[in-house]
């Protein structure tokens, strides 16, 4: 009964991984190079903050919040 989610896991992670790369590359596609990289540099560094962030508060549920927010 443990074994299940245990092996399943990790290949939905991968999958959805695979899925959203895809997504955010078809939706950058057609937008020009220059403005594309300016907003990913942010933001990484958005995203990076908030790790660092998480990290600091050793809250997992906090962390998760953030995250959410910022893919909000």
């Amino acid at each position: 009964l443990v074994l299940v989610p245990m092996l399943l896991s990790p290949l939905i992670g991968v999958l959805g991984a695979w899925g959203l790369t895809r997504l955010i590359r078809w939706l950058a596609a057609a937008r020009p190079y220059g403005r594309t990289t300016r907003q990913f540099r942010l933001l990484e560094t958005v995203a990076a903050a908030a790790t660092a962030l998480g990290h600091g508060l050793q809250d997992a549920q906090k962390t998760m919040g953030v995250m959410v927010l910022a893919l909000a």
